[in-house]
């Protein structure tokens, strides 16, 4: 599904900040973005109410290694 998407790669959070450091910046700050324990369709099947769905975007803050996403902030 994701090539079907149009992704073109796929980073751990050390290989992401591998990549920035080596393009010569600093990673100031990094979060994840949804903790997601099942894949899209099976969380669509389970109709989460919207106080779930926030808690795991706040909770993934915390744990960008094990984030559906992760948010980096890079400087140069």
């Amino acid at each position: 599904a994701d090539l079907a998407l149009g992704h073109k790669r796929y980073f751990d959070l050390k290989s992401l900040c591998t990549l920035v450091q080596e393009a010569g910046f600093q990673v100031a700050r990094v979060e994840g973005m949804l903790l997601k324990p099942f894949m899209t369709s099976q969380l669509n099947q389970l109709n989460l109410p919207p106080s779930v769905w926030q808690a795991l975007l706040e909770v993934s803050a915390g744990y960008p290694e094990i984030s559906n996403s992760i948010y980096l902030e890079a400087v140069a």
